[in-house]
């Protein structure tokens, strides 16, 4: 008998505090991408993931997911409305680990899960392969750890990082230096002074040109794909190629400060 082969919903979110250290989205797209091909999921599920049958969710950048705010104004909160209003009926959510979903209290956190478990929608921890579902005992409770130690070690970081990250933007602009946890990909920093790689600029200005013309977004990034217009090196998706167009360091802004040389026109 043919086994069952369902969609899988493709979910990657990078904080505001994690973009100004420095991380990027891409890796977490790859390792994604990399389970979803490989995978051989329990028998007990009654069902495989579908490599050809995906679906990006929008990455909520910079929505923090320790208040919540990917679920009341970000796009995993427009997939949990669809689930709960009957929309989407069948397929698994895949996340990089439970804190990229969320990092709200116990409690809260769980009713989340619990809505898109409870019908129907499993969620699959790419960074370790724990399957959260109903059809496999023990696992609420394994959720139910990862969520309390997600919470905790977020309310850690919050302190630490919003002090270390205010000391260094205060002496970035201060001494006229750069900010070297948070250098955009179309910068390198020598002698303390950013210098701009021409190449991604190039790319990136190309970009914006043909998403003005109205290259809508599949189209957009199959062009630049095809043309060799690659982002280090590396294939776009919908995802990085609308996370770039939405970057204000672009300009050279953090927030309502620049900090950065302006590569696009604004």
């Amino acid at each position: 008998m043919a086994i069952k082969k369902v969609k899988a919903f493709l979910y990657p979110r990078i904080s505001t505090l994690e973009q100004q250290a420095g991380f990027g989205i891409e890796r977490q797209i790859s390792t994604v991408m990399e389970f979803l091909t490989e995978a051989q999921l329990p028998a007990s599920l009654g069902y495989q993931l579908d490599p050809e049958n995906y679906e990006w969710l929008e990455s909520d950048l910079g929505k923090s997911a320790y208040k919540g705010h990917n679920f009341t104004s970000g796009q995993l909160g427009l997939f949990k409305n669809k689930v709960v209003n009957g929309e989407i009926t069948e397929g698994v959510l895949l996340i990089k680990n439970v804190d990229r979903f969320s990092r709200l209290p116990d409690y809260e956190a769980i009713a989340h899960f619990n809505a898109l478990i409870s019908r129907g929608i499993d969620v699959i921890e790419v960074e370790s392969g724990q399957v959260f579902s109903t059809k496999i005992d023990g696992t609420l409770s394994k959720l139910s750890i990862a969520i309390e130690h997600s919470h905790q070690e977020s309310k850690r970081k919050a302190r630490l990082s919003t002090k270390n990250w205010a000391k260094m933007k205060k002496v970035a602009l201060e001494e006229n230096k750069a900010l070297k946890n948070n250098c955009p990909m179309w910068l390198s920093i020598v002698d303390e002074q950013y210098v701009i790689n021409n190449n991604i600029v190039d790319t990136i200005n190309y970009m914006f040109v043909k998403f003005v013309e109205g290259y809508g977004g599949a189209t957009l990034v199959r062009h630049l794909n095809d043309t060799g217009r690659l982002l280090n090196g590396k294939r776009w998706s919908t995802v990085s190629m609308y996370h770039t167009l939405r970057n204000r360091r672009l300009i050279g802004f953090i927030k309502d400060t620049l900090y950065y040389p302006v590569v696009v026109p604004m």
